[in-house]
Parts: C-alpha cells; structure tokens; sequence
C-alpha cells in the first residue's frame, strides 16, 4: 500500500518532499505538492485536524519505512522510548536533565540573566 493526498485536481504521494508545516492553532496545514505547487488547508474543527495530521503522520511512516505505522514498528526504527519523540510528544517516563538549556522566554531563565 502506498498513500498519496488528494487536494482539488492535485494527487501526490505522502512523502518528505511534501514538507507539510501544521499550525494546531489556526487549524491550518500548508505543505508543497510536488509537480503541483503549494497548498494551504484549513480545518473546520480541532477534531478534522488532529484526525488529518495523525492520518498522514502514519501514512508517512509507512510510505517511508515500508511498514505498518504501529507502536511496535516506531520503535523498532527509532528506538525503544523515541517513538513519542518522533510524534512530537514527550514519552511519558522522560527524564530531563535539569542542566539543560530553558527554553526562551522562560521566567527562570530571565531571572538567571
């Protein structure tokens, strides 16, 4: 099985050429159709987003890596613990270093400046 997008006239294959950029925010993606141009999408609800980022998440995953986008599979190819990590999610039994750089704008590091 490989996956492929449908916008409009437009079919291509899910892949990283496409260089899909989501904003949960405004319920928007925009990715590149290659052979076709850019497209911007926007969502109607918070649930049609979340369902069509997690769709082609997994359909890049397999259209990628050749196998079934399962828990057991992203392990296997990013590492036991990573898969979350790969999702954009922090894995739940994460450790951070407490010397790790703060992110910008934080109030304790504006504080240690």
């Amino acid at each position: 099985k490989f996956y492929c997008t449908q916008v409009g006239d437009a079919s291509f294959p899910v892949s990283d050429q496409c260089r899909l950029v989501s904003n949960h925010q405004a319920r928007r993606i925009d990715f590149f159709a290659p052979g076709s141009g850019v497209y911007a999408v926007r969502f109607h609800s918070d649930e049609g987003f979340a369902a069509f980022t997690d769709a082609y998440r997994d359909a890049l995953f397999e259209n990628t890596h050749r196998m079934r986008a399962s828990d057991e599979n992203k392990e296997k190819v990013y590492g036991v613990g990573m898969s979350a990590w790969a999702q954009g999610e922090d894995h739940p039994d994460a450790v951070w270093d407490p010397t790790d750089e703060r992110p910008p704008g934080d109030a304790d590091a504006a504080a240690a400046a």
